[in-house]
């Protein structure tokens, strides 16, 4: 435990609704290329069975391996969002979601998820914040992102979080 006082805490529930957000920002404003290459590539392989189909004028497995591909690509593209949500929440668990519990000091940040041990974070380690649908994305290195919904904070308010946050990057 630490002896530090804390300037702000909040706790954060890692349910559907958090998941939703963290791959809607993901795929909608930080990833956008990999799942239109997905889609596009859905359609080239349509284009092709088809292609394949009305030029052959006879039953080609090829073209049916193509469409099923082309198909399967599309689909799956399109249902990204709900396919990577329900992935997370089912390696979280839905009965017992994950919590974490952030706790910002003066010089470093402390994360104590609901299952493991709690880690000290630097500000300095922290690449960039994002606001999105509610929630503050805390991204550290490239690595990885912790999800906090500040209108959960139990200790402090929202604007003074951010302007405390705002303040520790801007000194990096």
């Amino acid at each position: 435990m630490n002896s530090h006082p804390f300037l702000f805490e909040a706790k954060t529930i890692y349910d559907q609704e958090a998941y939703r957000a963290l791959v809607q920002l993901m795929l909608r404003r930080l990833r956008r290329w990999p799942r239109l290459a997905v889609l596009s590539l859905g359609f080239l392989t349509l284009t092709a069975a088809a292609y394949r189909l009305f030029t052959i004028f006879s039953f080609d497995v090829v073209a049916v391996v193509l469409l099923i591909f082309g198909n399967a690509l599309i689909i799956f593209s399109a249902f990204a969002e709900y396919f990577l949500v329900q992935m997370l929440s089912a390696e979280t668990g839905r009965k017992n979601p994950l919590v974490n519990r952030y706790r910002f000091f003066e010089n470093f940040l402390e994360i104590a998820p609901s299952q493991g041990d709690s880690r000290q974070i630097s500000y300095k380690q922290i690449s960039r914040i994002l606001d999105y649908k509610g929630y503050l994305f805390l991204f550290i290195g490239g690595q990885s992102a912790y999800i906090l919904s500040p209108c959960s904070l139990t200790k402090g308010t929202e604007e003074k979080l951010r302007t405390f946050l705002n303040r520790k990057l801007a000194a990096r």
